[in-house]
């Protein structure tokens, strides 16, 4: 029990050392007195205790197993004018009752116990995970697996909250050079993080897979590709939520931390975000994407007036390639005025079937009407390997520049350096699934 100290915000506590110099948490007076009568409670506990009683009722608690009146006891305890150096006493003989029970069966330190004296410890607010126990060999255990007990033990007594706020209250601490963790910790730690994120919102969620040991910080015992499986899942669970936003955070996250994300949910994300309206968020995971290798077939040559556009990409995917054509192409801004000037596009062919392809022309006329202002587009022709080549109409070109040249070079600009030919992308990803039509 990693109980010794007295929180800084008790003021007036007594402070009292144990045999090895520590400081106990537990003290006369923490709590509100106790009634005055010593009628008994339904579990069978004096509603006071004087210290020969205590120190029956725990021995026969530990004889009998009985920890949910162990705990009663304990309760009273805290609330009673036992003298500091008695009370230590009890304390460390519960303590070795519990301890000694988890050594032969339960999997959890104390859960029933702690099932019913959570709610008074939880009020003193005690920083529990930087403080030494009463018996002073406590300090093999880390601050790390401390946190994790402590948030087993909400979760076990059906506080999701306070499992959470345990974690957050100590901003997810895992290790440091003062406070080192073995492996075993950030397994045990994995474990409980999935599961608490099973049981709650989908933004609590998020924040809680976001600290998953190793992703914050790199761990050399810790491959966070592991982590995939479970992302991609809570991505899926979040787009049929419609919760776009958290999605769109989630595949952020997945980006930036090199976790692979599954090219259809990706696919199926910018499309909702376009048809919702939030482009800036559409704009931004799919120029992350671009940069970590989800389009290796996207390339857009700098001062070139044509552009060729797999025919996998879906509509919103569709768009936003047109927005960077368009935006990235010097051409335009020397010949706004130019009426002879034309861009052209060509959707070319690839190893998907021909109902695929031919399917692909109605995306990309979709596509220039997503547009604000929106682009036209005219078939010109088939060239000779089989490719359906359109143009752009300029004056709708120069429209949607005028409308949209403040922010659209600063979003795309930056991206050609990843997306031109010869370039290699850092990651090379499996070629774009075709969203369903």
């Amino acid at each position: 029990m990693s109980m010794s100290a007295v929180p800084p915000s008790m003021d007036g506590a007594q402070m009292s050392p144990d045999f090895h110099g520590n400081t106990l948490l537990v003290k006369p007076g923490m709590f509100p007195p106790p009634l005055t009568t010593t009628t008994t409670t339904s579990n069978g506990c004096p509603e006071s205790l004087n210290l020969a009683y205590a120190t029956v009722e725990v021995e026969l608690c530990n004889k009998q197993r009985n920890w949910q009146r162990l705990g009663l006891v304990f309760k009273k305890l805290c609330q009673s004018s036992v003298l500091p150096f008695d009370l230590e006493q009890l304390n460390e003989r519960i303590a070795v009752a519990l301890l000694t029970e988890n050594s032969r069966k339960l999997p959890i330190p104390f859960a029933t116990f702690t099932d019913t004296v959570v709610e008074i410890l939880s009020s003193v607010q005690v920083a529990f995970s930087t403080l030494k126990g009463l018996f002073g060999n406590e300090s093999a255990a880390s601050r790390c697996s401390l946190i994790t007990i402590a948030s087993n033990l909400f979760l076990l007594t059906g506080s999701i909250e306070g499992a959470l706020n345990t974690l957050r209250d100590n901003e997810w601490f895992l290790d440091s050079c003062s406070w080192p963790c073995a492996p075993d910790d950030l397994e045990k730690r994995t474990h409980l993080l999935m599961r608490l994120a099973e049981n709650t919102s989908h933004r609590d969620a998020l924040e809680i897979l976001s600290n998953l040991p190793g992703l914050k910080e790199p761990h050399e015992s810790v491959d966070v590709s592991q982590y995939g499986a479970v992302f991609n899942a809570h991505l899926e669970a979040c787009m049929e939520k419609q919760m776009l936003i958290v999605a769109s955070d989630l595949v952020e996250l997945m980006l930036c931390k090199q976790l692979e994300v599954e090219v259809g949910l990706l696919q199926t994300l910018l499309n909702k975000l376009g048809k919702q309206k939030f482009w800036l968020r559409a704009r931004k995971i799919f120029r992350r994407a671009l940069i970590a290798g989800y389009y290796p077939e996207v390339a857009v040559p700098r001062g070139l007036q044509s552009f060729c556009v797999p025919p996998t990409l879906g509509e919103i995917e569709m768009a936003l390639c047109l927005e960077m054509f368009i935006s990235t192409n010097p051409s335009l801004e020397l010949n706004l005025a130019d009426t002879a000037a034309s861009l052209c596009i060509t959707l070319q062919r690839s190893h998907t079937c021909e109902r695929v392809y031919l399917s692909a022309s109605n995306r990309l006329f979709s596509a220039v009407g997503v547009l604000h202002p929106r682009l036209t587009v005219h078939f010109t022709a088939i060239n000779p390997s089989q490719e359906q080549v359109f143009t752009l109409d300029m004056p709708s070109v120069r429209h949607w520049l005028q409308h949209n040249r403040s922010w659209a070079n600063e979003v795309w600009s930056n991206l050609l350096a990843v997306t031109s030919p010869g370039t290699s992308p850092p990651t090379a990803r499996s070629q774009s699934r075709l969203p369903s039509t």
